[in-house]
């Protein structure tokens, strides 16, 4: 499993070009899962196309591990700005490290981590329900 998960980081890296979300949907923030390569996004986005990569492109696996709490959104601050950290089964990856690493290796780097991740609820509302809002509605 480890070895797949591997490749899914290094395709994901390989096709990766971080993109603000004011530039590419005009709207602060908004969460997508990226389909389609070239993958343009931000820390949210990877965060959330690499559980879904890992997860064989799998809409019912990507939910089923949001909502056991096997992956969890994390919400973080590097040098006074926001940030997103996907932790999944105790390990933590992102779009600045671009593997697996250990939370005390993030905070070595000056990771400031939020105490409590993302709940299953909030995730859903902000990948499926505000973002598009505020996007349909400029």
């Amino acid at each position: 499993m480890k070895d797949t998960f591997e490749k899914k980081i290094r395709f994901l890296n390989k096709n990766w070009k971080y993109m603000y979300d004011s530039r590419q949907f005009k709207t602060a923030e908004y969460w997508t899962i990226l389909k389609k390569t070239p993958f343009h996004g931000d820390c949210e986005d990877y965060s959330l196309t690499l559980l879904y990569l890992i997860n064989d492109e799998s809409m019912w696996g990507f939910w089923k591990d949001i909502i056991t709490y096997k992956a969890r959104m994390r919400y973080c601050t590097i040098g006074g700005e926001g940030h997103a950290v996907l932790e999944y089964d105790g390990m933590f990856i992102d779009n600045i490290q671009k593997k697996w690493c250990t939370k005390e290796t993030m905070q070595a780097d000056k990771y400031k981590f939020n105490r409590f991740p993302y709940n299953p609820i909030t995730v859903f509302f902000k990948l499926h329900v505000i973002g598009r809002i505020k996007w349909l509605s400029k």
